[in-house]
Order: C-alpha cells, then sequence, then structure tokens
C-alpha cells in the first residue's frame, strides 16, 4: 500500500492588546491563510489515480500559550485557514505545530 505522509512546520501567534469596542462576546477574531507553509504539494506518484481516494486533513497542536488563557478556538479548516479567536484583555504569544497529513492509501492500499 501507500504510505502516509506528512509535512510539519511550527507558527508562533504574537498578539498585542486590541481595541475590543464593537467586537462581539468579548474577543476578537482572526482568520490566517496556512498556504504560504503548505505549497506545492503534489502527488508522489505521477498518476493521480492512486491518490485520488485520499483526503487531507490539517491538525494542529499547541506548544505554548503566554498566558494560557490568552486564545479560545482556535481551528484549521480545510482549505488551510487558521481561525483564531483573542480572548478580551489578554495579549500575548501562541506557538502551533501544524501538519498536514493524508488519509494513507487507497481501498486496496
Amino acid at each position: 500500500g501507500l504510505a502516509r505522509f506528512q509535512y510539519n512546520c511550527s507558527m508562533t501567534v504574537i498578539t498585542n492588546e486590541l481595541d475590543f469596542s464593537g467586537e462581539e462576546a468579548g474577543r476578537a477574531c482572526e482568520t490566517i491563510s496556512l498556504g504560504q507553509l503548505f505549497s506545492e504539494i503534489l502527488p508522489a506518484f505521477p498518476d493521480p489515480y492512486y491518490e485520488r481516494e485520499q483526503t487531507m486533513t490539517f491538525h494542529m497542536i499547541e506548544t505554548h500559550t503566554m498566558p494560557q488563557d490568552m486564545l479560545s478556538d482556535p481551528l484549521v479548516n480545510a482549505s488551510g485557514y487558521l481561525s483564531v479567536c483573542l480572548q478580551y484583555r489578554k495579549h500575548g504569544e501562541t506557538t502551533y505545530q501544524v501538519y498536514l497529513q493524508d488519509s494513507g492509501g487507497t481501498a486496496n492500499g
């Protein structure tokens, strides 16, 4: 069968204290494109037949946050966009390990 693969990278989100006037529920949310971190991802074989049944999934692991409750609800969607929400009156630094992984094969793999 085909082996699984994954691409790894680390990213750090550094925030300054924001003005929350007009923000809902006391937090500000941002969406960040991860496209430059994961670019030119191509099938391992010249024939895409081997890859067409596979799915790609972004995974994210928080490795460092100061202060602990600075961000809430981090999410990487299927298109490679990270959405994070900064809590009211919080600022600091967060580091994530983000990786993209395929489903690891075909029905006969």
